[in-house]
């Protein structure tokens, strides 16, 4: 029974498929006793030579004398948004112009004022710093001509050792005199010219005194005069 059902509706839309196709080529409605459609025609032009002696009608006969005329200003009024400022007008190019040059020289000066200041600030760094260098060099000068004139020139002699005898009594006569000293807890005896310790000679014995001087040659200019009982 489905199957049935299925092949009459199937036909069925074949056929009206095919009548719709049928009236589209026969030019008519779908609808009966509907107007049929007509083929455009072209229009007539035969009598468009009539309307050369027509005069245009302007705005101004309609609507009286003309007022000033509308200055948008630069702006369009299909166009929303700020409008654009006009172009400037030669005299204001002629005066940016100037206020250009003014500046680009008041630049130059100052760039050129700028490199002066740092050329004299180097200038003054390096004096300051060969003055400085200056003094150094004074002062190490100084420093050593003080160390050369504190250092001795020539071999540098010993001082000669001390002389730490007592003179105490004498022996013999007075021309071959003894003179008795003491040097510590040790009792020496001497005549002049004798060497005591290899080292000590005397020179001189007096009535009450005896001078005692130094065998080396280094210091024969030194000498010690002790009294009796010292």
């Amino acid at each position: 029974m489905k199957e049935q059902i299925k092949a009459a509706v199937a036909i069925l839309l074949v056929g009206a498929l095919g009548y719709v196709v049928y009236v589209q080529i026969a030019g008519k409605t779908l609808i009966p006793g509907a107007g049929e459609s007509r083929p455009a025609t072209e229009p007539d032009t035969s009598k468009l030579a009539d309307l050369r002696g027509v005069q245009s009608i302007t705005v101004t006969g309609v609507l009286g004398p003309a007022g000033p005329e509308y200055d948008q200003g630069g702006r369009n009024i299909f166009q929303y948004g700020v409008a654009k400022p006009p172009p400037p007008t030669p005299a204001e190019i002629e005066a940016m112009r100037k206020a250009e040059e003014l500046r680009l020289k008041a630049l130059e000066i100052e760039a050129r004022q700028r490199a002066d200041l740092q050329q004299k600030q180097l200038q003054e760094e390096n004096e300051r710093r060969a003055l400085e260098a200056a003094e150094a060099l004074k002062r190490q000068q100084e420093q050593r001509q003080t160390l050369a004139s504190t250092v001795p020139k020539g071999p540098v002699t010993p001082p000669p050792p001390p002389i730490n005898y007592r003179l105490v009594g004498y022996m013999g006569p007075f021309e071959r005199r003894i003179a008795v000293l003491m040097n510590g807890n040790e009792i020496v005896l001497g005549r002049k010219g004798d060497v005591l310790e290899g080292k000590f000679k005397v020179l001189a014995i007096g009535v009450d005194s005896i001078d005692i001087g130094y065998s080396d040659p280094a210091f024969k200019e030194a000498k010690k005069r002790i009294e009796l009982g010292s």
